[in-house]
């Protein structure tokens, strides 16, 4: 009968111990270097965003380069061809970078729809 009490009163001070241990709040404060690390990304995506920006911009002076350019006559002269696809690439190349850009508005809805799937729906 010894046996018995001895055992249940083990048994009872476990669990007394096991659901102590279950209420404890749980530390949901992240440490000191997660947050420095945060704080880094930031200020690195601050920048990026900017940088983004600035090229977005310099890509509207860069079409209205070529279209001045091409008004002046540039095209003419030693193999036009070659010229006209300079041309097009170089407006290609300024009209993606004006597209999609992160913190800008999207022009119209289907700018916007576009930039939802390439996020995927987020």
């Amino acid at each position: 009968m010894r046996f018995v009490t001895l055992l249940c009163s083990a048994i009872a001070v476990f669990l007394l111990a096991a659901l102590t241990r279950s209420q404890d709040p749980v530390e949901t404060r992240p440490s000191d270097a997660v947050l420095a690390r945060l704080e880094i990304l930031e200020k690195q995506m601050t920048q990026v965003q900017t940088w983004i920006q600035a090229q977005a911009k310099q890509a509207e002076g860069l079409a209205a380069a070529l279209d001045t350019s091409e008004k002046e006559g540039f095209i003419y002269g030693i193999n036009p061809k070659s010229r006209e696809v300079l041309l097009e690439a170089f407006r290609a190349h300024a009209s993606t970078l004006r597209t999609a850009v992160p913190g800008q508005a999207p022009a119209n809805v289907a700018d916007a729809e576009k930039g939802a799937d390439e996020k995927g729906g987020r």
